[in-house]
């Protein structure tokens, strides 16, 4: 059969036109539903293919189909599939590419922990605090000496302003710092009773 003796439409062109696979109007054909619209050179009757399509249309979804009426290979979800599994991969070997950077570091001695990070510069903060504390007890007869003034009222002055000054530190944030923690509180109701 060719296109000049043909008398209606070939079955992959009516297949594009009803947007189906040209397997599922073969399949119709060797079943015997589409008797009636076949030529006989084999050829499909437009109108009462149509017909007889639309009684019982084919149960594949139209979005399975690509707009020229082939049918839709997976390879498309298949390489997204497998776009999303390489980065999913990917992002797997960043995670422990940067945990071991941080064990190499560790390792070195080139990072320290951030919980002894803390308690150290928890411990520098009191060692701090203490000093000064002490520093008009320590000092204060001897600069008093030096000035010319009673010692006791020297030292009780530099007492008060140096509490002060350690109560005014206090507020300064610091990135690691928990400024409701009880222990600040304790220190802040003691300093000011």
């Amino acid at each position: 059969m060719n296109k000049k003796t043909r008398k209606g439409l070939s079955v992959r062109a009516f297949a594009k036109k009803m947007r189906v696979s040209p397997n599922a109007v073969v399949s119709r054909i060797k079943t015997g539903k589409f008797d009636a619209a076949l030529f006989e050179d084999g050829s499909v009757n437009e109108a009462l293919a149509t017909a007889i399509w639309n009684e019982n249309p084919t149960k594949r979804p139209a979005s399975l189909l690509a707009p020229d009426g082939k049918v839709r290979t997976k390879i498309k979800q298949a390489s997204t599939d497998g776009a999303n599994e390489y980065k999913i991969k990917l992002e797997r070997m960043q995670v422990a590419l940067e945990s071991e950077k941080i064990a190499l570091e560790r390792l070195r001695e080139t990072t320290v922990d951030r919980e002894e990070m803390k308690k150290a510069a928890r411990e520098f903060g009191r060692a701090h605090r203490d000093a000064m504390l002490n520093f008009p007890h320590r000092f204060g007869a001897s600069i008093a000496a030096q000035v010319g003034c009673d010692a006791a009222s020297l030292i009780g002055a530099i007492d008060y302003y140096m509490r002060t000054a350690l109560l005014e530190a206090v507020n300064i944030p610091v990135p690691f710092h928990d400024p409701h923690s009880p222990e600040l509180e304790h220190l802040q109701e003691t300093n000011n009773g």
